[in-house]
């Protein structure tokens, strides 16, 4: 009996699955996928220094930091700036 009716139970919950509406995204979204500012400027900083262990990192201001280890060992810290050179914080 179990083995005729689990098909039965298997096909009518796929068949439900499939009736539910495709919610599609309202809005603008094709800015989604943009790397954020800190983003931005941690790839910066990285592309020069190409440290181990680089991350993003805040400092007690809230304002984004690179934080890597240098080639001796040693943690090193750089503030993340903006193109015209300003610190980028969170508010």
């Amino acid at each position: 009996m179990i083995k005729i009716l689990l098909p039965i139970l298997l096909a009518g919950s796929l068949a439900a699955c499939q009736m539910g509406e495709t919610m599609e995204p309202t809005g603008n979204l094709e800015n989604d996928m943009l790397p954020s500012a800190e983003v931005t400027a941690f790839q910066r900083v990285d592309q020069r220094l190409d440290y181990r262990d680089s991350r993003i990192g805040y400092d007690e201001s809230n304002c984004a930091v690179y934080e890597a280890i240098d080639p001796n060992g040693r943690p090193y810290s750089e503030p993340l700036l903006t193109t015209g050179g300003t610190p980028i914080c969170v508010d």
